[in-house]
């Protein structure tokens, strides 16, 4: 029995960059048949792996070249390294493709750099609520670790001769032959977007996004003489217009935390209970076709506050601190003499959103780490949203001055936990995803009713323009996708938008015409009485009698993902990564389940895809010009780094405790 062990052991040692490949191999295709029976397209699997085969196949005769060519200790060592990294991202993208039914670029793991501390939390997080997910996947994991450590520290050279060669190559042809052919049996005529996207192979589109995405950042790198200039606080005048309510209405605007309308009673009859939202739509102004610019937090409260489009970039570059404020909702208003404050429920160092607000001109930020009582805490971001109600109260009564503030929410974030106080007698924990997020959609309803009475108690709300607004929404199989990162369609950028105002608004009004969260700063400024007439905003007053259809862009967060624009009620969708443009008319098929497929080549795609990558390269924003990356003290509390793409936060309590 021992010997026999030590056989299979030298075995594994000899051939490990082979069995690795191997691994790859086996993870990647069960991933796709665990997907292809979950979307029903079984039938199309085999055409799914093709690109699979050629590329692991093709891995494998790379590491038994390099071992055959030298016969040296380095080459197994190369060989090896090779086949490590193959089988990792082979993991990832597995995972990713179980998680999300998308393909894995490799920018999905770029926060993993650039945001270390929260992303291994969130895993960290995922994985401690999963724990049977866990030991199945760190348990191998580590065992696999220790065997590629140890192979490498002591490397055996494979004994290749020209025939063990010569038989790879005659069978990997031979399998490549017959999988292209059952693939080419397997397409369908009612071949659809999902198919299309798998019948890539995640590494091939890998080292192809990779390319794209060097070109471009050359592209631009080339356009930094025509670089964006964003409008600044103490640079534009916006003048008023006779009638004004301007220092005698406050704003109070609330962004609700990846809400989807779609998961409400809304849209839904047997979704979530919303009451006091639908309260707000029958007592003010209610967007019926309302939709995000991103699916990402940062850049959509960016949008909100400033009436123009984020930078379309996988980063936080709006959150990197400038030397002077973007011209923002909360800057105008300040400059009228209103006091100004941003109130979120979420962990502030995650995405550094104190250099976020600071750059919107915020004059207080509350996050998280100010709530006192840690018990509120709610997974890796989030804490009970009712924390927040008696700080923004007790700022309010700290003046008479009028006041903007704006209260960002968090507990119906991934991982959708629960606050126990809000838990029904049925609820367990083994519940699916989407029950947790129905329920958190009521929680937070039932949050706004009661932020709105107590705001009633200390301001006179007849008085108060009472604004909320969705970031994104969440998707749970829609489309057979998961989460919002890389996903185009309605169940994440359609999003809720409310105005309540019982003196200027006395009647319940809907509006339907299509429109973007860039038009609620100048909405809410016109509101008041401004003249943004000359502002030259992104967006516009979405209150105006005489709107024209115009290009409303949207992209999603990560490089390489789907971007595109709403043309009335037709959305065009680009997916730069598959080559591949779609087209919905939203007006017959909400649902966007017919949309007009146009791959690559065809003179209609490349119209639409060069609007699309033009929008995207003239929203670049450039970093500060800083002469050194630094941390700059921001608020009481926080410090926040400058000169970078991806900065960071950290919070550096300095107020001193009262001396005995």
């Amino acid at each position: 029995m021992i010997l026999e062990f030590k056989k299979i052991c030298d075995f594994c040692k000899i051939w490990a960059a082979s069995l690795i490949i191997i691994g790859a191999l086996a993870c990647t295709l069960l991933a796709k048949l665990y997907w292809a029976i979950h979307v029903h397209r079984l039938g199309q699997y085999p055409g799914w792996i093709v690109a699979d085969l050629i590329v692991l196949v093709g891995a494998e005769l790379f590491c038994s070249l390099t071992c055959f060519s030298w016969q040296k200790n380095w080459a197994a060592r190369v060989a090896l390294v090779f086949a490590a990294l193959v089988c990792t991202w082979s993991v990832i993208n597995a995972g990713w493709l179980i998680a999300t039914g998308t393909q894995a670029l490799p920018a999905v793991i770029a926060p993993l750099f650039f945001d270390p501390v929260s992303r291994f939390r969130i895993v960290g997080h995922h994985l401690a609520m999963r724990p049977f997910v866990a030991v199945a996947l760190l348990g191998p994991s580590a065992i696999a670790l220790a065997f590629f450590f140890t192979v490498l520290k002591k490397p055996i050279v494979p004994p290749f001769t020209k025939k063990h060669i010569q038989t790879r190559l005659i069978i990997y042809i031979i399998l490549l032959i017959a999988a292209g052919t059952i693939a080419k049996l397997s397409l369908t005529n009612a071949d659809t977007k999902i198919s299309a996207e798998l019948r890539y192979n995640s590494q091939f589109k890998a080292i192809k996004s990779i390319f794209v995405n060097i070109r471009r950042d050359n592209n631009h790198r080339n356009l930094q003489k025509d670089s964006r200039i964003l409008p600044l606080a103490d640079e534009t005048k916006i003048p008023l217009q006779t009638h004004k309510y301007i220092g005698k209405y406050n704003l109070v605007m609330v962004v609700l935390e990846g809400i989807a309308p779609g998961q409400t009673k809304f849209l839904d009859p047997n979704s979530a209970n919303v009451p006091f939202l639908a309260s707000l739509g029958n007592e003010g102004v209610s967007f019926t076709n309302c939709r995000t610019v991103a699916t990402h937090t940062t850049k959509a409260l960016f949008a909100i506050h400033t009436g123009e489009y984020p930078s379309v970039s996988q980063d936080y570059i709006e959150a990197s601190v400038r030397e002077k404020n973007y011209r923002s909702i909360a800057t105008i208003l300040k400059s009228c003499g209103y006091r100004t404050a941003f109130f979120q429920s979420a962990d502030g160092i995650f995405e550094a959103r104190p250099g976020l607000v600071n750059n919107l001109g915020f004059e207080k930020f509350f996050a998280r780490q100010d709530i006192a009582d840690a018990n509120s805490y709610l997974g890796y971001l989030a804490a009970d949203e009712f924390e927040l109600i008696q700080p923004v109260c007790d700022w309010i009564k700290q003046s008479d001055k009028p006041f903007m503030l704006t209260i960002l929410g968090s507990a119906s974030h991934d991982p959708y936990e629960i606050p126990d106080k809000y838990k029904d007698p049925n609820y367990s924990d083994d519940d699916e995803p989407e029950v947790k997020y129905r329920r958190l959609i009521e929680y937070t309803d039932a949050f706004l009713a009661d932020l709105y009475k107590k705001l009633g108690k200390v301001t006179n709300m007849d008085k108060t323009i009472f604004c909320v607004i969705g970031d994104h929404g969440e998707a749970f199989g829609q489309h057979d996708r998961y989460g919002h990162a890389r996903i185009p369609y309605d169940e994440v950028l359609k999003v809720f938008w409310f105005i309540k105002s019982p003196k200027m608004i006395k009647r319940s009004v809907k509006i339907d015409t299509t429109v973007s969260s860039i038009d609620v700063t100048p909405t809410l400024l016109n509101l008041l009485g401004f003249d943004i007439t000359e502002a030259d905003f992104d967006g516009i007053n979405a209150l105006a009698q005489d709107i024209l259809v115009r290009k409303l862009f949207f992209s999603t967060w990560m490089k390489n993902g789907p971007a595109g624009f709403m043309l009335g009620r037709e959305k065009f969708i680009y997916d730069t990564t598959n080559e591949m443009m779609t087209v919905f008319d939203l007006s017959q098929d909400p649902a966007e389940i017919n949309g007009q497929f146009f791959m690559k080549n065809s003179a209609d795609m490349a119209m639409t895809a060069d609007k699309v990558i033009n929008w995207q390269r003239q929203m670049l924003i450039t970093p500060p010009v800083n002469s050194k990356e630094e941390y700059q003290r921001i608020f009481d509390n926080w410090l926040c780094q400058t000169n970078s793409r991806e900065p960071r936060a950290v919070y550096d309590k300095i107020k001193s405790e009262p001396k005995r």
